[in-house]
């Protein structure tokens, strides 16, 4: 399983997790996140995370030219589109970089609507359903998974803890899920990555 760390926004904060090599590092490029990465993370702390990371932006509902020029400016690997994105962005998107399309999952979700980014998304992030774009912290029902037939590999997010996040590792909900993003449940206080605790998480994969 694949572990996925979002939401940086401290330099030094960075460096540590980075010193864990989780698979992918996340970081916000909206505006109206608390997380907002560009406030005081530049180019050169990016540029320090090893090759083997994959870099991730994360952008909501926002241009092709300004996800492209954000590419270029802060070398990232991908892109994470965690709004109401269309086809044609993704595929335009993803002649660059790969494509990790969120959706936001509930009771009354259907999986068929994630059927026509096949072929233009490389990831799909299944994450809490909220009036917003994710970071609630909360949990959706993991047993709604089993009904997604699709082909493409997915991560799942949305208010994971250390132990609902180990079980998920230990007991895979389906063969298509590739891996698990953590964000709010392991930060400190101050907004910072938890780095004991994703210590303990990592001990586990």
């Amino acid at each position: 399983m694949k572990i996925k760390v979002c939401g940086l926004k401290d330099p030094s904060n960075v460096a540590q997790v980075a010193g864990l090599e989780p698979d992918y590092m996340g970081f916000i490029f909206y505006k109206e996140s608390k997380r907002y990465a560009t406030q005081t993370i530049n180019e050169e702390v990016i540029a320090k995370i090893p090759k083997t990371i994959t870099k991730v932006g994360v952008f909501v509902n926002e241009t092709e030219e300004n996800i492209i020029k954000l590419v270029k400016k802060y070398g990232l690997d991908s892109v994470q589109l965690h709004g109401d994105e269309s086809l044609e962005l993704c595929d335009k998107i993803q002649k660059h970089v790969s494509v990790i399309k969120a959706f936001g999952v509930n009771s009354s979700f259907d999986f068929d609507s994630c059927k026509e980014y096949e072929g233009v998304t490389d990831l799909f992030l299944f994450d809490t359903s909220t009036e917003s774009y994710g970071g609630s912290g909360k949990l959706f029902d993991h047993n709604l998974l089993k009904g997604y037939d699709l082909e493409t590999p997915f991560l799942i997010s949305g208010g994971l803890d250390l132990k609902t996040a180990t079980a998920l590792i230990e007991t895979p909900i389906h063969p298509k899920c590739i891996g698990i993003d953590v964000n709010s449940r392991f930060e400190q206080p101050n907004g910072l990555k938890d780095v004991t605790l994703l210590k303990q998480l990592f001990s586990r994969v």
